[in-house]
């Protein structure tokens, strides 16, 4: 498949290209002939937006082919992605953006086995919103552009799930709710007995599979 992205001279139909993307976030090989596939579709770019790598991402970002109004969306999942405005990402040289810095933090302390709840509840308390998103992304292996779609609706019972998959307190899934998704108070899903998951296993993997997981 990867070689198959990678021949300019292959046609793939645009619903055959949707259909790759369904699988893409998790097939990383895939990614860079993606994003230098010619005549990207403006949902497609938009779509590989969400997942691939922060380099990717800017060369994404970067072509010249891509319509005014799909070049203005994927720079701003860019920008939403590594939290800095596009002139900044420019400009960088050889310093980490705050959001591959918190993914190196957060990966270490997979390995070491020591990230926990507590450390993403602390990380909420003191706003740091990067090493969150990383604690979700690699501990519950969640494509950025899932949690994204789930903070965009500001559905409790959705980004439960994801907080849940990703082997986090209820507690944290509440804190993520308020203060990260910005949930409205009569959207949020408070914890049952004051720290139990309200869902059973098999309602928070039917949340899952809307997300797509």
């Amino acid at each position: 498949m990867a070689a198959l992205l990678a021949n300019d001279s292959a046609q793939i139909r645009e619903e055959t290209l949707d259909l790759i993307l369904d699988s893409a976030p998790g097939i990383e090989t895939w990614h860079e002939p993606l994003v230098q596939r010619p005549n990207l579709p403006g949902g497609a770019a938009k779509r590989i937006a969400g997942f691939v790598a922060g380099s990717l991402l800017k060369l994404l970002a970067s072509r010249k082919d891509l319509s005014a109004d799909t070049l203005a969306e994927v720079r701003q999942v860019m920008e939403k992605r590594l939290e800095v405005t596009l002139e900044e990402a420019d400009t960088e040289t050889d310093a980490q953006t705050p959001m591959a810095e918190a993914e190196a933090k957060v990966k270490k302390l997979i390995k070491d086995k020591k990230l926990d709840s507590d450390m993403v509840q602390d990380a909420i308390e003191r706003g740091d919103r990067n090493f969150v998103l990383q604690s979700l992304i690699q501990n519950g292996r969640i494509p950025m552009s899932v949690i994204q779609k789930a903070f965009d609706v500001r559905n409790g019972r959705l980004i439960t799930a994801l907080v849940w998959r990703a082997k986090f307190s209820m507690r944290t899934a509440v804190m993520v709710q308020r203060d990260l998704a910005r949930v409205p108070p009569r959207m949020m899903l408070n914890a049952r007995n004051g720290s139990d998951y309200p869902m059973s296993e098999a309602e928070l993997q039917d949340q899952l599979k809307i997300l797509g997981l």
